[in-house]
């Protein structure tokens, strides 16, 4: 259950993209929407510079609170709940993660490049470093023409969820399913499989064929699997649909993104070793860098 939302904050229209997701999920949940800027981030509140650090006199303190203040107000009137802010200080990651234990936040909604892949996530290597070491959702937004500030929020109605039969990734399950019962979400399970191909019988010079019966094999025992997690999920009230698909990963899981409409794609990652080793190899990083969906990902619990 989604009772916080914590949007980590930079001054910029590019953090404030992440806005329109978390008031859509703060509307629909009832949660409380807490606005955090850490005293450590390259760019700062009062010049809007990117890479520029400055001192934190008074001065400056003033024009971040102001800031925040301003951001908060808005998204009060728009949600029609109080907004909290704080100002953190410290290494930004260790920041923030200490706010999400110490305030019990629910979900993290932050803007990320994306096209760069995730090692350039908003604020350099910090939307890693938070998910590395907390095991809180993270909701992933792309910045889009027109910035997130207050007066809209993003519709989701559709939710790609990738597994691939392990227990790491079935950890995006639950909270996927949380966001997808609060925003009324259809939740689409994908199972992706590879083409098999085994030697022939050629005499001389061996050919490789596809091998159709073990495709019939592995497409049943990924039905069975996903029959098995939707029944599940159905079980708590969600819209769920199946699909199992053929072809190299990322490009199955990118068309299965647009046959869709999805809105938000949802994976989970292995946690300690950062993006590098996120479940299912290289392929999240490549989705980040394919798609402009927002992402939603969570380090399963025994990712340690």
């Amino acid at each position: 259950m989604y009772t916080s939302v914590l949007v980590p904050l930079d001054g910029s229209p590019f953090g404030e993209a992440a806005l329109p997701a978390a008031m859509a999920i703060a509307k629909r949940s009832g949660a409380r929407i807490h606005l955090v800027h850490v005293r450590g981030t390259s760019t700062n509140v009062l010049t809007g510079l990117p890479g520029l650090t400055v001192g934190w006199g008074p001065e400056t303190e003033r024009a971040a609170r102001t800031y925040l203040d301003g951001i908060a107000e808005r998204a009060s009137e728009e949600i029609g709940e109080s907004v909290s802010f704080a100002l953190l200080d410290g290494p930004v990651a260790e920041a923030l993660r200490e706010y999400v234990r110490t305030q019990a936040i629910s979900i993290i909604v932050m803007s990320t490049h994306g096209r760069r892949g995730l090692s350039r996530a908003w604020l350099g290597s910090v939307a890693a470093g938070v998910i590395r070491e907390s095991r809180t959702p993270v909701l992933l937004v792309r910045p889009r023409r027109g910035g997130g500030r207050p007066g809209a929020t993003l519709r989701i109605r559709k939710i790609v969820i990738p597994l691939d039969g392990s227990s790491h990734s079935e950890a995006i399950v639950a909270p996927a399913g949380v966001l997808g019962k609060f925003l009324g979400a259809t939740l689409t399970l994908v199972h992706v499989i590879e083409p098999v191909f085994r030697l022939g019988e050629a005499i001389l010079v061996p050919a490789v064929e596809y091998d159709a019966a073990a495709d019939a094999r592995l497409r049943s025992e990924a039905t069975a699997y996903l029959g098995r997690i939707a029944q599940r999920l159905r079980g708590d009230g969600l819209v769920v649909e199946e699909k199992i698909v053929s072809g190299e990963a990322v490009q199955a899981l990118l068309e299965v993104a647009k046959e869709t409409d999805a809105d938000v794609i949802a994976m989970a990652t292995h946690g300690r070793s950062g993006w590098k080793r996120l479940a299912f190899g290289s392929v999240a990083d490549k989705l980040v860098r394919s798609s402009s969906l927002p992402f939603l990902v969570q380090r399963p619990p025994n990712a340690d």
